[in-house]
């Protein structure tokens, strides 16, 4: 790689990061200028709690994927798929294990109004946000960060697009929720399905556990693992700790 596509890349990264700050920034503004204090309050503690778990869930398997996936050559479509599934299942367990812990450690979130539906895009919302961490990683592993760049925006669009007409239809908690989940599947869709084909040769979305790939690199995963979960939960943790202390309307000034 040339001096000039690394320069490349690292403004992409900052488009990136950029647009993710930008459009998170509107989506608060939105939601709180249409829905009550409370919905906004829950809403956010919400998404920290879905941010919460898909970074429990990715088991540190997006660093690996950074690490691995460029020397791979024909075994890469394997880690990739193995990451995925991986990640899905452990989104899946860790999440079913924190609803039924819900009267414990957040009973902000026990309502009556939260039925299946609801809890069902919440665990689509944690599964799409850990699929995102292994993607968007796989495109700074090949070096195609401007496909990250693309989903950042994408993602930010949709959010703002889809809280209008989700905020008539569901006037609570759930309008926040399913626009912000909604949001999200969509742009891992568009990046499973469409983007990560054009940086990875032949790949195929496939659910496959290869434990060779886990063996080798499980060790790596697990150390880097650890360091994450200690450095970006922190701020997630201090949003649900506000909600279940002190409530969800403060939560929202918060």
């Amino acid at each position: 790689m040339c001096i000039r596509d690394r320069y490349l890349n690292a403004y992409y990264l900052m488009v990136g990061y950029a647009s993710t700050a930008f459009f998170s920034f509107a989506f608060l503004i939105l939601i709180a200028r249409m829905f009550s204090v409370e919905s906004v309050g829950l809403g956010v503690a919400l998404i920290a709690a879905v941010g919460l778990l898909a970074i429990i869930s990715e088991l540190g398997l997006g660093l690996t994927v950074i690490r691995f996936l460029q020397n791979a050559r024909s075994k890469g479509n394997t880690l990739l798929n193995t990451c995925l599934t991986v990640t899905g299942l452990s989104s899946i367990i860790v999440t079913v294990v924190f609803l039924i812990g819900i009267p414990i450690w957040s009973p902000a979130f026990v309502s009556e109004k939260h039925g299946i539906t609801f809890w069902a895009v919440f665990l689509a919302f944690v599964i799409a946000s850990a699929f995102n961490t292994i993607i968007l990683n796989a495109f700074l592993a090949k070096r195609k960060s401007n496909f990250t760049a693309v989903m950042s925006i994408v993602t930010g669009l949709f959010k703002l697009l889809l809280v209008y007409p989700l905020a008539y239809v569901f006037n609570d908690v759930f309008g926040i929720l399913f626009s912000a989940a909604l949001a999200t599947v969509t742009t891992i869709m568009i990046g499973l399905f469409f983007l990560l084909p054009r940086v990875q040769q032949n790949y195929q979305f496939k659910i496959m556990i290869d434990r060779p790939v886990l063996s080798r690199y499980g060790v790596y995963s697990i150390g880097n693992y650890l360091a994450r979960l200690f450095l970006q939960t922190t701020p997630l943790l201090l949003v649900l700790i506000v909600t279940n202390s002190i409530g969800e309307d403060m939560t929202a000034y918060f």
